[in-house]
């Protein structure tokens, strides 16, 4: 996380370097929104990278396009597919989902 008011066990901002003693760390890294949010692109993929252990997972659960004032770019699902296989990781399953949020369901 980036912010340390929910007490989160790392702090980290993915614009920068990833830490050594996080690279290879986890068995998996769950994208639930967090990549459209950070600036540098190329840092926060390259921190996702990092960060799994040989033989790990890295599971994106992200809006794609058309998605008005919700981070600061939409990733087409192209982008993960050319980013993994540039990268030698192997793609094993890749999914969209469609969906309409109504005003009402929305918080604030």
């Amino acid at each position: 996380d980036l912010l340390a008011d929910e007490a989160p066990t790392y702090v980290h901002d993915l614009n920068q370097p990833l830490p050594s003693g996080l690279a290879g760390r986890f068995d998996v890294v769950f994208d639930t929104g967090t990549l459209i949010h950070v600036f540098d692109q190329r840092a926060a993929f390259l921190n996702l990278g990092l960060a799994v252990r040989e033989g790990g997972r890295a599971i994106h659960c992200v809006p794609s396009t058309n998605h008005v004032d919700v981070g600061l770019y939409m990733h087409s699902p192209q982008l993960f597919a050319d980013f993994y296989a540039a990268n030698g990781w192997r793609v094993e399953t890749m999914r969209a989902a469609s969906g309409i949020v109504s005003p009402s369901s929305r918080r604030g």
